[in-house]
């Protein structure tokens, strides 16, 4: 983020504005003292232009990677999904699969938050595809 910001000629705070944090947050960030939490990681992306997080290659990767992205807790997406929280972190540590059945409400979900314009992605043509 300090190179981006650096690039952009912009202060600490000025950045800090724009994702929605004070500026210590960003010197914490920088120094490694913390790392954001995953409200913050919409406003991350759009600012950096890419998301910073390792690339996801598994199918629990990819699903959890699309959480993140969108800002959604775990807990939230249980509750979009009305799945029990067990469920949802099995699902993303590769314990359980998903059925066919909740893939689909799963890709649903998150593509009714991209259309709505919550998280990252503000295009209704996005689509997650996890297999």
């Amino acid at each position: 983020m300090r190179f981006r910001h650096l690039d952009l000629k912009l202060l600490q705070m000025e950045v800090a504005e724009q994702i929605g944090v004070n500026g210590a947050t960003i010197t914490n960030w920088g120094c490694n003292e913390s790392a954001p939490i995953i409200r913050f990681m919409p406003a991350i992306v759009r600012f950096l232009g890419y998301d910073p997080t390792p690339s996801a290659c598994s199918v629990p990767e990819r699903f959890a990677a699309a959480r993140r992205e969108l800002g959604l807790t775990q807990r939230v997406m249980t509750e979009r999904l009305g799945v029990d929280p067990c469920t949802l972190r099995d699902w993303e540590n590769g314990r359980h699969q998903p059925t066919e059945q909740s893939l689909s409400l799963i890709s649903r979900v998150l593509e009714r938050f991209c259309s709505t314009g919550s998280g990252l992605a503000q295009s209704s043509d996005r689509h997650f595809t996890f297999l």
